[in-house]
């Protein structure tokens, strides 16, 4: 039986009673924050509630306070229809229903749902952009979905049309999607395009001034510039370092989309920490560290259990660690005998956020992985600490 017709043989609620969702999540009272005209977007990450009990992040966590909107990460693309990635949290224990609760606690708010991030999304996507008919029903079912959850749009994430298991014909078929959604959820409802930072991935997949007319936010995904597995040694999201950084990325941006409005221009930063095995460090001179040999990915978090991958209030619990500031690529790090850890600080997001703001003009955010965040106040800094520097730096920047 088509999942069409599972939904009509659903029992149904007798008319004098009002639904309740079954597993209405935990919400933690933070402080109150006059909220931010921003825009902040703070992504929630739903396969964080897997972590140890102690430190599992869930839609409650979530310090609506500090976020103009909230991007759920991620749905699915299923033929023409959005679906969960994992009905264990997204349907039986209501995660979608749940962030979407979170705008009666925070009447600022507005939650979005992101798809097409996952690489058999690639294959799905091209099939589906290629036909008017399917695009179409796909905007109509995005459209019924936004309606049953109540959220407030959508976050377009298909990072690589044109690339593997996809087709030449994917850069103009996903600009016709894009108009497509536009014209049937109408402006009541938000769109964001997240795009690669790679200028040779994005020459090879679209032009991002095809968009301007269909899109509100576009997202440029610097978060991520290196991980654990990079040839050199970074923070995540460094903001100069003669290579690949995220000025200049954003130099490249806003040069290609010159005509739009900054305030429609959003960047990615992470609050998690990369860690590294490296041979030796000969020296340490300044903010600058040279090694004799760097091996690899490094340590796991107790916590996060992924090589390489730490949160801040992993981090900030280690001993016996020298810790610095990178005056170049506006970030921390720390090391012990062959252990580096780069991350942020409440001080290195603001000093890098700081003279983005004043370099380029943009003060559109988007924090990347605010599980990682200090929720629960162990680093002694309050709660969110980052996300709460993050937010400063917003405010001033108005």
């Amino acid at each position: 039986m088509g999942q069409s017709g599972k939904s009509c043989n659903r029992e149904r609620l007798p008319l004098n009673e009002t639904w309740r969702p079954p597993f209405t999540d935990f919400v933690e009272d933070y402080p109150y924050v006059e909220p931010v005209k921003g825009p902040v977007f703070c992504v929630f990450n739903h396969s964080s509630y897997k972590r140890h009990q102690n430190w599992a992040f869930r839609t409650g966590y979530i310090n609506g306070h500090l976020c103009t909107h909230v991007i759920y990460a991620s749905a699915m693309i299923s033929e023409d229809e959005l679906v969960s990635a994992d009905p264990a949290y997204d349907i039986v224990k209501e995660g979608f229903r749940n962030l979407a609760l979170l705008k009666s606690r925070y009447a600022h708010l507005k939650v979005l749902v992101s798809f097409g991030e996952y690489e058999r999304d690639t294959a799905i996507l091209s099939l589906l952009t290629s036909s008017p008919t399917r695009r179409t029903a796909f905007a109509l079912n995005v459209r019924s979905w936004l309606n049953e959850y109540d959220y407030d749009g959508v976050n377009v994430q298909w990072m690589h049309p044109a690339g593997r298991c996809g087709s030449s014909e994917d850069s103009p078929n996903l600009v016709k999607m894009v108009e497509k959604l536009r014209s049937v959820i109408d402006k009541n409802y938000t769109i964001s395009l997240t795009f690669t930072s790679s200028a040779t991935l994005r020459k090879r997949g679209y032009d991002l001034r095809d968009f301007v007319h269909a899109v509100d936010h576009f997202i440029v995904q610097t978060h991520d510039l290196y991980d654990s597995t990079s040839a050199t040694v970074h923070c995540a999201c460094p903001y100069s370092n003669g290579e690949w950084s995220l000025s200049r990325v954003l130099a490249e941006v806003t040069t290609e989309l010159k005509e739009v409005a900054a305030a429609k221009l959003c960047f990615g930063v992470s609050l998690g920490g990369i860690s590294f095995r490296i041979g030796g460090i000969s020296s340490v001179q300044g903010s600058r560290q040279k090694f004799d040999k760097e091996h690899g990915v490094g340590m796991e978090g107790e916590y996060t259990r992924t090589r390489g991958r730490l949160a801040f209030y992993e981090v900030c619990s280690m001993k016996n660690f020298e810790s610095f500031l990178d005056f170049r690529e506006l970030c921390s790090f720390m090391v012990r005998e062959n252990h580096w850890i780069g991350y942020e600080t409440p001080l290195s997001l603001a000093s890098k956020l700081s003279e983005v703001f004043r370099k380029f003009g943009i003060s559109c955010v988007v924090v990347w992985d605010i599980d990682m965040d200090d929720f629960k106040g162990a680093c002694k800094l309050g709660q969110t600490p980052l996300l709460s520097a993050v937010n400063i730096e917003v405010a001033n920047a108005a």
